[in-house]
C-alpha cells in the first residue's frame, strides 16, 4: 500500500527498453512495460551514478500580495 502523492516503481535495467515491472499508485501515466527514465539509463551507463536519489529540496513559496488577491477579485466581481 502506498500512500497518496507516492509513485513506486519497481525497474528491471536488464532490459532497459521494457524495465517497468510494477507501479504502485501510478501518478506518472507508465505502465507496466515501458522503458527506463533517464536516471535509470544513467545508472547502467555509470557503476558510480547513486542508486538511490535524494529528491530536490522544495522551493520555498512566499503568500500573495495582497494586490494580486485584490486583482483576482476583481475578476470575479
Amino acid at each position: 500500500m502506498v500512500p497518496g502523492l507516492c509513485e513506486m516503481v519497481l525497474h528491471d535495467l536488464r532490459d532497459p527498453r521494457h524495465a517497468i515491472r510494477v507501479i504502485e499508485n501510478n501518478l506518472s501515466g507508465r505502465r507496466v512495460g515501458d522503458s527506463a527514465t533517464e536516471p535509470g539509463l544513467a545508472r547502467i551507463a555509470d557503476p558510480e551514478y547513486p542508486s538511490v536519489l535524494e529528491p530536490p529540496a522544495p522551493v520555498p513559496r512566499r503568500p500573495p500580495r495582497a494586490e494580486h488577491v485584490h486583482r483576482s477579485q476583481e475578476r470575479r466581481g
